[in-house]
């Protein structure tokens, strides 16, 4: 194709940008929210030699209009954090196309990546689907799965996704080419929609949580995100990497505890994890204190 419009907004992007344009593809745009914050994304885009627009509102009609005059073959969506109505859907000869981190139609909506580590998913599923005004509702083009270990976090999870992404992009793209794209209609019966996560959601209920619910959690919410949370005499505390001991210590959810000097470890709703990497997210505390409980 000589003709694509990119919709990024991160790494997954980035990714996505250097297979096809490697592959012979040509970009003629990437879009970028005027929200993006990540520096070193800007700077790795400046080395791309395409030309990069930073837009508010990509839905207004003097940027479609703007886009149309490109003529674009193909619109490819990776991360971009907008719905995408009919009228800028349109302008591109072949439609437009989504990156999506989950598997369809049961990961439908925001975070799938996070949800699927959060909910002790196994495998997780990434889609390319085909983009239309229903939310994650169109056809699947391409697919695959990535396993989740016991010992991976939404990091390792993200760059294995990325690593597919392309290779999923590069088949579709092949299957436009030759006329000769591969479709998987979803199944509205087996949908379901997840919401997307915001920062606030981080928090946890050490009494309703078991271990390896607190363990799932953390790991899916651990750098680069700002981690998962709770409040130690009225200060946020930040967990990225916690355990589940080899031995079963129970008693008030939330309790911190150390044994024979060891810890900290924290009760759950059945046992307690071991707390291997926090920070206290405004003052310069280094150790949870023996004995208080976490709320």
């Amino acid at each position: 194709m000589d003709s694509i419009v990119l919709f990024l907004n991160g790494e997954r992007g980035l990714s996505v940008a250097r297979a096809v344009l490697q592959a012979g593809h040509k970009i003629v745009r990437i879009v970028v929210p005027d929200t993006l914050i990540d520096s070193l994304v800007a700077a790795k885009l400046s080395d791309l030699d395409v030309e990069v627009v930073s837009i508010k509102n990509i839905n207004d009609g003097k940027f479609i209009k703007q886009l149309s005059a490109l003529r674009p073959q193909l619109l490819i969506v990776a991360g971009y954090p907008t719905i995408f109505r009919k009228p800028l859907l349109n302008i591109a000869e072949n439609g437009a196309i989504n990156l999506h981190g989950g598997r369809l139609p049961q990961y439908r909506g925001g975070s799938p990546l996070n949800w699927q580590i959060i909910n002790g998913e196994t495998v997780a599923g990434i889609s390319v689907t085909k983009l239309t005004d229903r939310i994650d509702a169109g056809d699947v083009l391409s697919e695959s799965e990535i396993s989740i270990s016991t010992k991976d976090t939404i990091n390792t999870i993200h760059m294995r996704a990325n690593e597919l992404f392309s290779k999923l992009t590069l088949e579709v793209l092949a299957g436009f080419d030759t006329g000769r794209v591969s479709r998987r209609v979803q199944s509205e019966q087996d949908a379901c929609y997840w919401h997307q996560r915001n920062d606030e959601d981080g928090w946890i209920s050490w009494r309703s949580f078991s271990a390896i619910e607190v363990y799932n959690f953390v790991r899916a919410l651990t750098r680069p995100y700002a981690g998962a949370f709770s409040y130690s005499e009225g200060e946020r505390v930040r967990l990225f990497e916690v355990a589940i001991p080899d031995f079963v210590l129970r008693g008030t959810p939330g309790r911190v505890c150390y044994v024979q000097g060891n810890g900290p470890y924290v009760v759950c709703r059945d046992r307690s994890i071991l707390v291997r990497d926090y920070k206290f997210e405004k003052n310069d505390k280094t150790s949870l204190r023996h004995g208080i409980t976490l709320e």
